[in-house]
């Protein structure tokens, strides 16, 4: 019976909120984390050979999102990248990876990175801070941007003369943007109202209304 009641509330609210043009606020606060293996290539700005190196590497993202959303019935799914009722999604995470060289058939480099920035959408972009080991000129630190399937940077050789230090690259892969998935979340309603569903069908309730309609 009670069961039968919460649907006739749901129905009722979802109606007025239709007529009305007005619904309920509700805030979902989410988070996801992503780990994925990744190839690339990778060229050097005024590097003397056109012939790429290949990148192979580990990354795990986490995204943290907010959505606003009004009126019962759940979440529009799928969203989509240019779903306007998102928040910024906040992007961190880290990097590891090899370099080779294809010439020689030979690992050249190791690098660890940290992330952060904003995804999900196709303006999405992370900073990145390197550090790592070239096999040929020793220990860098390193700065870069990140993008959708695109990757530009700089490293500075620390052991190596001043004006050889500094090593400019461009770099295709396959990462894509940060995804939006709802593995882990919480839904936040107006004082006075309870969350009633999962986030596939929820709605924010009135308390004084349940109870009203309980008794």
């Amino acid at each position: 019976m009670k069961i039968i009641m919460l649907i006739s509330i749901y129905i009722m609210l979802s109606a007025q909120s239709a007529f009305a043009g007005v619904g309920i606020p509700v805030t979902i606060l989410g988070s996801h984390s992503h780990e994925e293996a990744y190839g690339g290539l990778k060229w050097h700005i005024g590097g003397k050979s056109s012939t790429p190196e290949l990148v192979i590497g580990y990354r795990k993202t986490n995204t943290d999102y907010n959505f606003n959303h009004s009126g019962g019935g759940g979440l529009p799914l799928p969203l989509t990248e240019e779903d306007n009722l998102f928040s910024p999604v906040n992007v961190d995470g880290h990097d590891f990876s090899l370099t080779i060289d294809l010439t020689g058939f030979s690992i050249k480099e190791v690098r660890a990175k940290y992330f952060e920035g904003h995804g999900a959408n196709k303006r999405a972009s992370q900073e990145e801070a390197s550090l790592g080991w070239n096999f040929e000129q020793g220990g860098f630190l390193g700065l870069g941007i990140k993008m959708q399937h695109l990757n530009i940077g700089v490293d500075y050789f620390m052991s190596q003369p001043k004006g050889e230090s500094l090593d400019a690259y461009w770099m295709i892969d396959s990462v894509d943007k940060a995804t939006m998935k709802f593995d882990n979340y919480s839904v936040s309603c107006p004082e006075n109202f309870v969350e009633i569903g999962d986030i596939n069908g929820f709605g924010c309730f009135s308390t004084i209304l349940i109870e009203n309609t309980m008794r």
